[in-house]
């Protein structure tokens, strides 16, 4: 009887409101009573999420961490599945052709996953409508809430975090950081040798050319563009011109790039390069209590902004336990858990939420998260944060920096 109890209470919720009755933020599609009514018919439900990445320390937060918060609040039993980014659509497709509910509630999206389960029909359409926490923590009109690598999220997934490129530097040696890409340059024709950045094999590598590029060029118009290499070519010609000419003056001339972090690290501390690079935004403070970077060592980023990558949340068109899945996503966009993410520094993700459009309760958590002077606080980060580039766009662009810059 309570599963037949919740998909009334579901439907009621999905379906009857109007933005005319909202109780908890003008505009809100779900009143107060009703997301209470969602709340009570999704206690001691189980909500079964699928993912494919493969990012070991989130995915421990989840299933220790998060998984006995829900438990604790909600009642809720959120149990994990690793499933294979393939396999998932297949999953998914044959429910929908079986037209048959399934048993996953969630989709972890992660890299490039958002476009083919759109385009199949594969999500339940309208999910931050539906979500409290989206009409107080969340800035409506940011990029990675309405567009996932340039593709229309149409409020199909929710942002949950993300990472973004950061700098760090020896204060001892370089006393004011470039604001700009053309400013890393002149400091690259400055102090030859003694600047690169990693392979775009990396992460970091990526981040950077992607950066480097983006600074240069429209990025939403390079998300609007076709797949054809010519076409993207054109578009990103001034950011690839921008690289080709740093290359003279990097390390050992630019005749190779460091192949992992590890290594460019390890010419940061031996003093062979001036900076490194990093998508841990709190890695310059850990290195220095580790004692392995010099205490010298501080955090910047260009003003003209950095690259990241964003994680997100969706329901899946059959998923049985629509109303469960809706508290949890809900949850991980509060402050609460927000803040928890912010300061769980082994998994290296940053709030996706928006301290300005925050109230002060929720606020407040984050605030309490102690982030040391050598590490950039997330509000500050926000503020350069380049969006995403498409993941096929971004495999051109490779392609064309090693065609004509490697």
């Amino acid at each position: 009887m309570k599963k037949i109890f919740l998909v009334v209470i579901l439907v009621f919720v999905l379906t009857s409101c109007s933005t005319d009755s909202v109780e908890v933020v003008p505009n809100n599609e779900i009143t107060t009573e009703q997301w209470n009514r969602l709340l009570d018919s999704s206690e001691g439900t189980i909500v079964n999420l699928l993912y494919y990445s493969k990012e070991e320390p989130v995915i421990e937060w989840l299933k220790n961490d998060f998984t006995k918060d829900l438990s604790i609040k909600y009642g809720i039993d959120l149990r994990l599945q690793f499933m294979e980014l393939s396999k998932i659509e297949n999953l998914f497709l044959d429910s929908k052709s079986n037209e048959e509910n399934h048993d996953y509630d969630i989709v972890y999206i992660s890299d490039d996953g958002f476009k083919a389960l759109k385009e199949n029909g594969l999500l339940y359409p309208d999910v931050l409508k539906k979500l409290p926490n989206y009409y107080t923590n969340i800035n409506h009109e940011a990029y990675s809430v309405n567009y996932d690598e340039g593709i229309p999220v149409e409020f199909m997934e929710v942002p949950i975090f993300k990472n973004q490129l950061v700098f760090i530097h020896n204060e001892d040696i370089i006393y004011e950081t470039p604001s700009t890409f053309d400013e890393f340059k002149e400091l690259a024709v400055d102090n030859r040798e003694k600047i690169t950045y990693p392979h775009p094999s990396t992460e970091a590598g990526l981040a950077f050319i992607l950066s480097a590029i983006a600074s240069k060029v429209d990025v939403e118009a390079l998300n609007r563009a076709s797949d054809n290499k010519e076409e993207i070519y054109e578009i990103v010609k001034p950011g690839l011109d921008y690289l080709e000419d740093l290359d003279g003056y990097l390390y050992n001339a630019g005749e190779s790039y460091p192949n992992s972090i590890e290594q460019m690290d390890e010419l940061y501390v031996n003093g062979d390069l001036l900076f490194t690079m990093t998508m841990d935004f709190n890695k310059a403070t850990e290195k220095i209590d580790e004692e392995t970077f010099m205490r010298a060592s501080n955090t910047f980023v260009i003003d003209d902004g950095t690259t990241g990558f964003i994680d997100y949340f969706a329901v899946p068109a059959l998923a049985d336990n629509k109303a469960g899945a809706l508290v949890v996503i809900n949850d991980i966009i509060s402050g609460e858990t927000q803040s928890n993410i912010y300061g769980n520094f082994e998994m290296n993700k940053l709030p996706i939420v928006d301290q300005n459009n925050m109230p002060n309760e929720a606020l407040s958590h984050l605030k309490a998260v102690d982030i040391k002077y050598t590490s950039i606080r997330f509000d500050e980060l926000s503020d350069y944060f380049v969006p995403e580039i498409r993941s096929d766009v971004r495999e051109i662009i490779v392609e064309l920096w090693r065609e004509y810059v490697e």
